[in-house]
């Protein structure tokens, strides 16, 4: 019989006892304290620059630096970004002030993503959105009685007149000035855009509203300006010329068991024009979300699943903003 057990001797008696009770503890890693990473993080406090709109001041600094490091729930979708024209710094990150790709191996340190030698990680991708979004609200302008409304996806949506650009902006090069006073830790750079109105100064939906992005087909509700519900939709079928309407309507009434065409009927019903259109559950769908509604939409309702519609129409209220745009 093969030999497969050690025979020391403890305390004087003949044990037997397997080689793995001898293995070797597993080796436990030094955690960072949060001390040590908000040390890290706070390498950016001396960075500022500042842009001028008008009789407006934006800044942007170490508060907005915050959003730019890659944490564990950005990481998977900043780790896939590739260059696009939209955000032509997709996929570029910064490790200690150099430009580098994301790297193949990395590790998560309270929660933030950092390199094997712990060294944060910022993505340049979010770097330039903070931009683009200060540009898109103070270097627009459109025509009195408009109103714009900054859409959860980022987009700035404008229902009554079309915005055009005040200033003449290279954004390449505005990036390349942030880019550089990041770097530097520059405290003393502004910007002169322009001096006329923005965006800034013109009606928003805010507060209480119900948003239904149709392109995305995502329904969201908020709450004093705070996200407080979100589910996949299905709006209008397009395909069949009954795409839901886009605009600003309010809330004109609630009602359970409501009876809709073809016989069908809603559990919860939340009406928002004088033409029939409204939230409500859908029971013959199983699917919501995604393409369905260019061919196989509804007549005109926003579809929603029964267990989120129930919630909306909970919160929902008379007079509460519903903002449809595609």
């Amino acid at each position: 019989m093969k030999r497969r057990y050690l025979l020391p001797l403890l305390a004087g008696m003949l044990c037997v006892l397997p080689l793995k009770a001898y293995a070797a503890p597993p080796r436990v890693l030094s955690r960072t304290s949060v001390e040590e990473t908000e040390r890290k993080c706070a390498d950016a406090d001396d960075f500022r620059v500042t842009y001028v709109f008008g009789d407006r001041t934006v800044t942007i600094d170490a508060a907005s630096a915050k959003t730019w490091f890659v944490t564990r729930a950005s990481r998977e979708r900043m780790q896939a970004e590739e260059v696009s024209e939209e955000n032509p710094w997709s996929g570029r990150f910064l490790i200690d002030g150099k430009e580098c790709a994301f790297p193949e191996e990395t590790r998560t340190e309270n929660g933030f993503v950092t390199d094997l030698q712990g060294r944060m990680i910022l993505s340049e991708s979010a770097m330039y959105e903070t931009m683009r979004l200060m540009f898109d609200q103070y270097n627009m302008r459109v025509e009195e009685g408009a109103t714009v409304f900054y859409a959860t996806s980022g987009r700035a949506v404008f229902f009554g007149a079309e915005p055009e650009q005040i200033a003449e902006v290279d954004p390449v090069e505005e990036f390349e000035i942030l880019l550089t006073a990041f770097k530097n830790g520059s405290r003393d750079v502004t910007r002169h855009i322009h001096n006329e109105k923005t965006l800034a100064d013109i009606e928003t939906v805010s507060g209480d509203y119900i948003e239904v992005d149709a392109a995305e087909q995502m329904m969201y509700l908020y709450l004093d300006d705070d996200l407080y519900l979100s589910t996949p939709v299905v709006t209008g079928n397009l395909a069949a010329g009954d795409g839901t309407p886009a605009g600003i309507y309010p809330v004109i009434n609630r009602a359970r068991n409501a009876a809709l065409i073809n016989d069908h009927f809603a559990n919860y019903w939340i009406g928002f024009t004088n033409r029939g259109h409204g939230i409500h559950d859908a029971l013959w769908r199983n699917t919501f979300g995604g393409t369905i509604y260019k061919t196989a939409g509804s007549a005109g309702c926003v579809n929603t699943p029964l267990d989120m519609v129930e919630q909306f129409y909970d919160l929902a209220y008379p007079g509460m903003p519903v903002v449809v745009f595609y």
